[in-house]
């Protein structure tokens, strides 16, 4: 029977060649549609959301199921089975990685650091960071400093040892060439 059987990529194009929406196969679950894909369309959807702060915002968890047309407990169960963990702790744990990046790599206020982060109040980027890292973030802020500090002695020491080394060698091929051009020229004598 596939001889009676029209194929079109997208429901659109069966639409625009004059064929209505079958209203018992569901064309809006086409193949490349997001239904189609299923939960994880849906999980990565929102995902992209949380990545561009959409939780940030005063927002919460109900504002993003309503955005994905679904209910809040839907979303948090297909959280739990496609990603792992609920919603707001994939949006906690965004915020203390960026924290984190904002702490190894600016000298920002601890407090600037928290806003810039996404978190709505410092007691609570103080909390989440705390939770993560089991230190306080002033902590992790020292303990950089302390590594570039390193860093930077290790290459002076090593500069300054090239710098005294490098005089010697000098020296040692200045009174070396001399010796040997008497040599060279002892034996080219006779």
């Amino acid at each position: 029977m596939s001889r009676n059987v029209i194929f079109f990529p997208t429901a659109a194009a069966a639409e625009r060649a004059g064929f209505r929406p079958c209203l018992r196969c569901r064309p809006e679950a086409a193949p490349g549609t997001p239904a189609w894909r299923g939960a994880a369309a849906t999980v990565s959807r929102a995902l992209r959301l949380i990545e561009c702060g959409f939780l940030d915002d005063a927002r919460r968890v109900d504002d993003l199921a309503d955005t994905l047309g679904m209910t809040a407990r839907h979303l948090r169960r297909l959280f739990l089975r496609h990603a792992g963990a609920s919603p707001t702790a994939v949006a906690t744990t965004r915020r203390v990685q960026r924290a984190k990046a904002l702490i190894d790599e600016t000298a920002l206020p601890m407090s600037a650091i928290a806003f810039a982060a996404g978190f709505a109040s410092i007691r609570r980027f103080n909390a989440a960071f705390r939770a993560v890292y089991r230190r306080p973030p002033s902590t992790i802020r020292h303990a950089a400093r302390r590594r570039r500090a390193s860093r930077q002695s290790v290459a002076e020491t090593v500069a300054a040892r090239q710098i005294r080394r490098a005089p010697v060698s000098i020296l040692r091929a200045t009174i070396a060439a001399p010796a040997r051009n008497r040599h060279a020229r002892a034996k080219a004598a006779p």
